[in-house]
């Protein structure tokens, strides 16, 4: 009956080890899935910035010197780049 405790606490011990090391994979797995996801995550909304500020460059350079728009949820601004306001001499004076 001694053997047979013996071979049953080693089984005991032995499950209990496997099942740990698993969860501990499974834990480590997780977070590393976590992090590469936030990476993209992040990674995306950089893009999406770089492209919206490029986009309003470029709209703000047009040849024809035309005020655009600009929206965000409800309001919206009217945008015009100064070198068309210095070209029309239109440029106010520096407030203090």
């Amino acid at each position: 009956m001694k053997v047979g405790r013996k071979i049953i606490g080693m089984a005991v011990v032995l499950i209990w080890i496997i099942f740990s090391i698993a969860y501990i994979a499974n834990d480590v797995w997780t977070d590393f899935q976590k992090e590469k996801i936030n990476a993209a995550l992040q990674s995306g909304y950089q893009q999406g910035v770089a492209d919206t500020v490029d986009q309003a460059m470029t709209q703000a350079e047009n040849k024809e010197c035309k005020a655009f728009s600009i929206y965000n949820k409800d309001k919206s601004v009217e945008v015009i780049s100064t070198k068309c306001l210095q070209k029309a001499g239109e440029v106010a004076p520096a407030q203090k």
